[in-house]
């Protein structure tokens, strides 16, 4: 019993960091004119609510996340190398640009994932 509790005593979980951010859609639709007034766009962009977060480590399971209403999400991982990327079905499907993130110990991290659709 004396060696289980001195294994219990020295193995600790790794510790985990906080990555956390919005999911982000800009949608643009047509042509600008070509000469358009100051601060006209053809784009705009929502937080998208209920968003898969995919976040994948170089070895390991993989981790999802669910954006909540206002497009926030939150995940615990463990120090290490991830590909991160959002994903969303309904009305305007869409899968984000997936990029490799390293997440370092000790501090949380905010990501802002963002994609865009073109709809000229």
């Amino acid at each position: 019993m004396g060696a289980s509790i001195l294994v219990a005593c020295l193995w600790s979980a790794p510790p985990t960091v906080t990555l956390f951010g919005r999911v982000l859609l800009t949608v643009c639709a047509g042509a600008e004119p070509r000469n358009p007034p100051p601060g006209y766009s053809l784009c705009d962009t929502h937080a998208v609510a209920k968003a898969t977060v995919v976040v994948a480590p170089v070895h390991g399971e993989v981790t999802n996340a669910e954006s909540d209403a206002s497009g926030d999400y939150s995940v615990s991982l463990v120090p290490g190398r991830y590909m991160v990327a959002a994903t969303a079905g309904g009305p305007i499907a869409f899968f984000s640009t997936p990029w490799w993130l390293e997440v370092s110990p000790g501090r949380s991290m905010q990501i802002d994932i963002h994609a865009q659709l073109n709809m000229a």
